[in-house]
């Protein structure tokens, strides 16, 4: 390499850096011209795989999505919405921008459609069709991603922050059983384990009952 010249990056260093960028400061802040200067880029090579921030923010969406869920053919039904559900929301613990993107990103790409048919497909297993398994669809997905989301907002202050409104309350309940961050994360995550499993009972329950099509 000639002296003084820059290194070539490659699109996939672009986008783990524009992650880390979003993850750090936020996703309003990402823009090319920063993301070069993350990585000591001109904003030109940047502009080589991206037209615009948009694209950049389906591809950090695609490489998030590919993290969060690996998708897998095996196993029954229930026990892969499950593992879907936690894999997505311990990618938005890892990466809170992801819940940002998942708003801001247009509904494009191959990852985006395969998680979909994923979804789609293991709860036709579970006996969903027609308007119901479009229905249960939209319900899985607004929970998983919407809960996932409010629960890491603010992170990583958002379990001192929650603590902090709950305990105004000033309800013997909650002074119990929330007595330190720790505590309102377990509530939290037995919640969202135990609200999605109603979730697909309640779905279950009425593809059994003939729902019609």
């Amino acid at each position: 390499m000639a002296p003084g010249r820059k290194p070539t990056r490659t699109r996939e260093e672009f986008v783990q850096a524009a992650i880390r960028f979003a993850d750090e400061r936020g996703i309003s802040q990402l823009t090319l011209r920063a993301l070069g200067a993350e990585l000591g880029a001109a904003t030109t090579a940047v502009y080589r795989y991206f037209a615009n921030k948009e694209d950049l923010i389906v591809a950090m969406r695609e490489a998030l999505l590919a993290e969060a869920i690996p998708i897998t053919t095996g196993g029954e039904a229930r026990q892969r919405l499950h593992s879907t559900a936690l894999s997505f929301r311990e990618t938005v613990r890892r990466h809170p921008c992801l819940s940002q993107i998942m708003a801001l990103a247009a509904l494009e790409g191959e990852e985006s459609n395969d998680v979909v048919l994923h979804a789609v497909r293991a709860l036709e297993d579970l006996g969903l069709s027609g308007s119901l398994l479009v229905r249960g669809y939209r319900q899985i997905e607004t929970f998983i991603v919407g809960t996932s989301s409010f629960d890491f907002s603010d992170a990583p202050m958002h379990l001192d922050e929650r603590l902090e409104r709950l305990r105004r309350l000033n309800h013997p309940d909650f002074d119990k059983v929330l007595v330190d961050a720790a505590a309102v994360e377990a509530s939290n995550e037995l919640a969202f384990v135990t609200t999605f499993t109603w979730i697909l009972d309640g779905l279950v329950a009425e593809a059994n009952q003939g729902h019609p099509s």
